[in-house]
């Protein structure tokens, strides 16, 4: 008997019979993680008649151990206990049956439903979602240790805003179960969203159809590369058309794609993660502002030509501050934009510099730092 690179030779009666060896499920190492380098060396190969799906596995992980676990405990005033996963739901319940919902009292509370049960639902969601979208393929990808932007020697450090958030109980045991059962890969260095976005502009680069999971608004940034994002938000897919991009004014806020979203990030930051330049501003700007200066741009120059008068108008030539690290920093307004550009533009194997950007145009990123010439 041999064993030879997953095949197992049985010699009997004088015949070689050959068996293909599978790798137990128990033996695969959850913790493991992946660089981008190591993922990209080792794709599977897709034909013209193949549609990928193409999953943030920590969104689709989030999402399932949420909605599998309630949050309020109701209780009447007789003793009845009601656990509830959204107050909405318990109120329609009550209108429904005609009980008096003040009459409760409520407390906040974390109590899961069995694993399994988050476990069907899970592939139940991915068996819909990959029906809905037409796929026949799918690719998970997980975020792990060593996110770079950690790294930013930011004033507040990336991400720190979320400390608070409360973690779902079966997150992990989700994310191991697509580790081990569904190929799922954990990524090191960079984050989850930054690998989808590269396999999302690698396919389509190769001509295979494909589409992104996500909810993630960064991932409409995409600039030289069309995409179809199905937000699990909406239960629908987005056509995020590639180039100059758009701009959507929602009264409170603005939305976008392509180009402008691109910039509207890098000039305006993300608060939901923590990072904004605003606080190095001179006067107040937001959405608005840039809805206003950038929704005309018919043009990617356009675009960046105003990025850079927008810049200008809005920051100092130098930046003093001290980072969280208690890192002095003495950045000029060139050098500030393209640490923040680096903090929202994903790593998708395209200008993932600012200087990138603007040679890739054929424009000076130093017009960030001189002025012109009055004729």
């Amino acid at each position: 008997m041999l064993h030879k690179r997953g095949i197992l030779f049985l010699i009997q009666g004088g015949n070689i019979l050959a068996f293909k060896v599978y790798k137990s499920k128990d033996e695969i190492d959850v913790l493991k993680e992946h660089t981008p380098q190591e993922i990209y060396s080792k794709l599977p190969n897709y034909t013209k008649q193949d549609k990928v799906l193409i999953y943030d596995a920590d969104i689709l992980s989030y999402k399932i151990a949420s909605v599998t676990e309630f949050k309020y405990l109701y209780t009447s005033p007789e003793g009845a206990e009601y656990k509830v996963k959204s107050k909405k739901s318990f109120k329609a319940y009550c209108e429904e049956n005609g009980l008096d919902i003040d009459s409760f009292t409520v407390e906040n509370v974390q109590i899961a439903e069995p694993v399994g049960h988050a476990i069907k639902s899970m592939n139940d969601s991915v068996a819909k979602v990959m029906e809905y979208c037409g796929c026949n393929k799918v690719e998970f990808y997980i975020g792990g240790s060593g996110n770079f932007r950690n790294d930013a020697p930011l004033p507040t450090q990336y991400k720190t805003n979320r400390k608070e958030t409360v973690r779902p109980i079966h997150l992990t045991a989700l994310k191991d179960y697509l580790i081990k059962y569904k190929s799922a890969k954990k990524v090191c260095t960079e984050e989850a969203d930054d690998v989808v976005q590269h396999r999302m502009r690698t396919l389509s680069k190769q001509g295979i159809r494909c589409v992104l999971y996500s909810n993630d608004k960064d991932c409409l940034a995409n600039v030289d590369y069309p995409l179809l994002n199905y937000n699990p938000d909406k239960e629908d897919i987005i056509v995020s058309k590639h180039g100059v991009g758009t701009l959507i004014d929602r009264g409170k806020d603005i939305k976008g794609t392509g180009l402008k979203w691109l910039m509207a990030q890098s000039l305006l930051g993300d608060e939901i993660d923590g990072y904004t330049p605003k606080v190095f501003f001179k006067k107040r700007y937001a959405d608005k502002g840039f809805y206003k200066d950038f929704n005309d741009c018919k043009t990617e120059i356009e675009v960046l030509e105003k990025f850079v008068e927008v810049a200008k108008r809005l920051v100092p030539d130098s930046i003093r501050y001290t980072s969280f690290t208690g890192q002095l920093m003495e950045l000029n307004r060139k050098e500030l934009f393209s640490m923040y550009f680096t903090m929202n533009k994903m790593r998708d194997g395209w200008c993932e510099t600012l200087e990138e950007l603007f040679s890739f145009y054929g424009m000076d990123i130093d017009s960030l730092i001189y002025e012109e010439e009055v004729v």
